[in-house]
């Protein structure tokens, strides 16, 4: 599995998710988690100065994955913890075809063709995605994920608490739903 984040003004990431730590519903919302918190520490490591007042995340519109109470939580527990003064969360419609994430994996996938014979381990999938660009400022980093933990374990008391453990949030529709978490907002 690959899952690609990209900071505005900042590096682009691709994450390489074994078949084994592959997940669906929480377990794909762990993913996302897993993926976007890798990618801030790494932009750190690289020199990165965040904007502490506003995180946004512009994710595909899935319920299963990332339309989760563990994904909100996750953004309440920046607020909380005041590493951002606002969080928000933006979903795609349904449909999206030239967003920039979408781009990128078109020019990876062109690449993955003519690698086609051979079995696709990490450290040759990874050199496939170097090779799929040519301008080093537009290269994504091929990060291996490892292992994936689990945020729904560790948010479980708070989704109980708050009665939203099956909480299902609504699929997309064709139009683009947002949530935005801050500090001082209610309900």
């Amino acid at each position: 599995t690959l899952m690609g984040v990209t900071a505005i003004g900042g590096p682009r990431f691709v994450f390489q998710i074994p078949q084994n730590q592959a997940g669906s519903g929480c377990h794909a919302a762990n993913e996302t988690l897993e993926c976007l918190e890798t990618a801030m520490r790494e932009m750190v490591s690289l020199g990165y100065v965040f904007d502490a007042d506003v995180l946004v995340a512009n994710l595909d519109n899935h319920a299963g994955s990332n339309k989760t109470p563990v994904i909100l939580l996750w953004g309440a527990d920046l607020v909380l913890r005041l590493v951002f003064r606002k969080v928000k969360f933006r979903y795609l419609i349904r449909g999206h075809t030239h967003n920039l994430q979408d781009q990128i994996f078109s020019v990876m996938a062109r690449s993955f063709r003519k690698w086609s014979s051979f079995v696709f381990d990490m450290r040759r999938q990874a050199a496939a995605i170097r090779e799929a660009f040519r301008d080093e400022e537009n290269k994504p980093v091929p990060i291996e994920i490892k292992a994936i933990r689990d945020f729904s374990l560790h948010y479980e008391k708070q989704l109980n608490a708050l009665g939203l453990e099956k909480l299902a949030m609504p699929e997309g529709d064709g139009v683009q739903h947002s949530y935005t978490i801050k500090v001082g907002a209610s309900g």
